[in-house]
């Protein structure tokens, strides 16, 4: 794209790309989320340097149909040992809670079961949108992200991009 981006909120980075590639912003789900947040709206970030029109590129190979939430059923087999996932080191989980609080999601993808706070949380992986929000706010970095098996040879012979 030769362009550098910098933003102190990430969120409006992505959309700016976004922008530059093409793409409704509004179709990617962490930028969904994060607006109700006041992050990220186009209509209120600044730009300085060059006009982005010029800088966009309308062929750029990205997928610009509207993303949609899979349910369980949709997910395959082999899916579910391919794509990479957050986990929680329980061992070392001080159950703070964070990872919960900052899930985006109206329906959390990570909660506490029961609402039982001695136990640390679990993720429902078919809600999960893999914005990794958990693990970049928890204080204890007890969070980490695990790649399946086949996942890992996939992406090392970068079949997955």
């Amino acid at each position: 794209m030769n362009v550098i981006l910098i933003s102190t909120d990430p969120v409006a980075l992505d959309t700016v790309f976004c922008k530059l590639v093409d793409v409704n912003h509004n179709i990617i789900p962490t930028i969904t989320y994060a607006k109700k947040y006041g992050l990220g709206d186009y209509d209120n970030i600044e730009l300085i340097g060059d006009d982005l029109e010029p800088l966009i590129n309308k062929n750029f190979d990205i997928d610009k149909n509207t993303l949609k939430k899979e349910d369980s059923s949709s997910l395959s087999f082999l899916r579910k040992r391919v794509i990479r996932r957050p986990y929680i080191i329980e061992v070392d989980c001080k159950k703070c809670g964070v990872c919960v609080e900052v899930c985006p999601l109206e329906e959390k993808a990570i909660t506490f079961i029961d609402g039982d706070k001695t136990k640390p949380p679990k993720y429902d992986y078919t809600k999960c949108i893999r914005c990794y929000c958990c693990q970049e706010m928890c204080p204890y970095h007890v969070i980490e992200v695990k790649t399946p098996i086949i996942g890992k040879v996939l992406y090392g012979l970068k079949i997955i991009k």
